[in-house]
């Protein structure tokens, strides 16, 4: 959905529902700020529009009025914008007017999480993905093979699927759940759908997290970064329509616990591949000589069995002869 604004008295946009709440959030533009879209009868604050109401009012109750502003594709290309609001129409609005566009009493504001938030959310959901993955292929002894590691991107595919699910379910994920996240549409406040969803983490997928293969999965995340400071917005939450909001911050105690759970997500990742450490190794030192010795020097490597020394028989010595001390003499 498009949405029009006036700032400086000139007419702005169109722009998407997310980056309209972004330049909110940053303070571009004001809550009051005249805006339009279809199926609004004239300019009229950004806190009161349908597809708005969301972000700044009951994320659950406003979905009936989204819906009766749905419109056909022809009524869609007749909609026009309306004329620019001048000094005297702002004039003549009245107090009982001005009450009228105030949100309900039980409306509540949500925030946009900050980026270090859902990195935090992200690690969460990636590691204990990895624990069941790796802890299901060891107890089944499954042989090693470069797919089945964490650094090849086919590892990582059964996860976009499984978000998107999750992402459509309840707008949440379990990383997304500990840190109060969920992914919403503003549009209609309800969740993404299937579609939405995985289009939305396929494109995390890509440019969030490159693929997972070093080193672009180092650079995506910096470029996602500085995105989020200069936009408010991803660009995967752009082309999705989508927004991830937090109604209330989570407390310290809730990040604490996400970092243990990465932290012992590791060292329970690196149980599971240690039988597969001789093979990765031996791998590499086909593909990458140079490579695999620099990792030897960090990975420890199984100790072989020390076999009990042998030794040779070996040749008595020579007995002495006894001195003839009389002929000495």
């Amino acid at each position: 959905m498009d949405i029009y604004w006036i700032k400086d008295d000139r007419r702005c946009g169109p722009a998407t529902v997310p980056d309209v709440i972004a330049l909110v959030q940053m303070g571009d533009l004001t809550p009051d700020t005249p805006g339009w879209h279809r199926g609004c009868q004239g300019w009229a604050p950004l806190r009161t529009l349908p597809a708005l109401q969301d972000f700044l009012g009951d994320l659950e109750n406003h979905s009936k009025g989204a819906e009766e502003t749905q419109e056909t594709p022809e009524a869609a290309e007749e909609a026009e914008l309306p004329p620019i609001p001048g000094p005297e129409a702002a004039a003549e609005a009245t107090p009982e007017q001005e009450g009228e566009q105030e949100l309900p009493k039980n409306a509540r504001r949500v925030y946009l999480p900050r980026p270090w938030r859902r990195l935090l959310a992200r690690l969460v959901d990636m590691a204990l993905y990895a624990v069941v993955i790796l802890g299901a292929l060891r107890l089944f002894r499954v042989p090693y093979d470069a797919v089945l590691t964490p650094g090849h991107p086919l590892f990582w595919l059964p996860f976009v699927f499984i978000e998107s699910y999750l992402l459509s379910q309840s707008g949440s994920t379990p990383g997304k759940a500990l840190m109060g996240i969920r992914v919403l549409c503003p549009g209609h406040g309800g969740y993404p759908v299937f579609g939405q969803a995985f289009r939305r983490s396929l494109l995390v997928f890509l440019f969030g997290m490159g693929l997972c293969m070093p080193p672009l999965s180092l650079i995506m995340p910096l470029v996602a970064f500085f995105s989020v400071r200069s936009r408010g917005i991803t660009l995967w939450d752009a082309r999705s329509s989508t927004l991830p909001v937090e109604e209330q911050k989570a407390p310290f105690d809730r990040c604490l616990l996400a970092a243990a759970l990465c932290l012992t997500s590791s060292f329970l990742v690196g149980l599971a591949v240690q039988p597969w450490i001789p093979a990765m190794m031996a791998q590499m030192q086909r593909e990458n000589p140079a490579m695999a010795d620099t990792l030897r020097k960090w990975i420890p490597q199984p100790q072989e069995e020390a076999k009990p020394a042998t030794t040779e028989p070996t040749a008595p010595a020579p007995a002495e002869k006894p001195q003839d001390t009389a002929k000495a003499s």
